[in-house]
C-alpha cells in the first residue's frame, strides 16, 4: 500500500528494466526470441514477481489480446507496451533492493537471508524447492 500510494500516477511499478534497441541480436537476454516481432523498437524486459500495474496498462494488453490473438512473453510485454504508449514507469528502490533472486540450490544461508533482509523473491522453477521454502520460513 505504501508504494501504492506513493506512486499513485504511475502505470507500471517494477523492479528495474533493461531497454533493447538492437531487436533479437542483443544477447543480454535469453528471452528475445519470444518477442515475435510484435513491436518495434525499443523493446525493454525485467522481472515482475513483484509488480503494480495500472488499470490503463491491462487495457494495452487487453487491446493487444484482440489485435493479435495472443499474448506475449510476460516479462517482456508489460515494459514494452508501456514503452511504446508513454506510459509512466517507476522503478523505485524499495522494489529494486529487497528481491532475492534464488537459483536452484536453496539452502540454509539463503532462507536466513529471504528472512533476516528480503522478504521478497523471486520464484524458484523448481517446485520441489518451494516446500523446503515453506517450511524453513516457519
Amino acid at each position: 500500500m505504501k508504494l501504492d500510494n506513493k506512486y499513485n500516477h504511475c502505470d507500471f511499478i517494477v523492479p528495474g528494466m533493461e531497454i533493447n534497441t538492437q531487436g533479437n541480436s542483443d544477447k543480454r537476454w535469453q528471452h528475445w526470441g519470444n518477442t515475435d516481432n510484435f513491436f518495434p523498437l525499443p523493446w525493454a524486459h525485467w522481472h515482475i514477481c513483484i509488480c503494480r500495474i495500472s488499470k490503463d496498462l491491462m487495457k494495452k494488453v487487453d487491446d493487444f489480446v484482440i489485435k493479435h490473438k495472443k499474448l506475449n512473453y510476460k516479462e517482456f510485454m508489460f515494459h514494452t507496451l508501456a514503452i511504446h504508449n508513454n506510459m509512466s514507469i517507476e522503478i523505485p528502490v524499495e522494489l529494486k533492493e529487497t528481491i532475492t533472486y534464488f537459483d536452484n540450490n536453496v539452502n540454509d544461508e539463503t532462507i536466513k537471508l529471504v528472512k533476516t533482509y528480503n522478504p521478497i523473491y523471486h520464484p524458484l522453477k523448481n517446485m520441489n524447492q518451494h516446500e523446503l521454502i515453506r517450511k524453513k520460513n516457519n
